[in-house]
């Protein structure tokens, strides 16, 4: 099993454990934004998401856990704003 699996299937469980029940494969899709096919191979180590290898190799890096949470801290905030922005009716400018 790769390093990437091995985080993936611990992510898993963690996840599990937020959510109170079991996750399947379709629901972390969706929570990641990808397709259950895509997880699927990285699950079973088929293919490797070169963007997330590269993103974990980063942030292991970090020494602390507080610069691994603040950088994790700082996107969460980020996607909740760029949500927030999606979700509102554009304003038009009228002349």
């Amino acid at each position: 099993m790769t390093a990437l699996q091995k985080s993936l299937h611990e992510l898993q469980l963690r996840l599990s454990v937020v959510c109170g029940r079991q996750l399947t494969h379709e629901q972390m899709a969706e929570i990641a934004g990808a397709k259950a096919r895509a997880l699927g191979e990285w699950m079973r180590g088929t293919t490797t998401p070169k963007a997330m290898t590269s993103l974990l190799n980063l942030l292991s890096r970090l020494e602390r856990e507080e610069d691994v949470m603040a950088v994790l801290t700082t996107w969460k905030q980020n996607q909740a704003l760029s949500a927030d922005r999606n979700s509102q009716p554009s304003q038009e400018t009228r002349p």
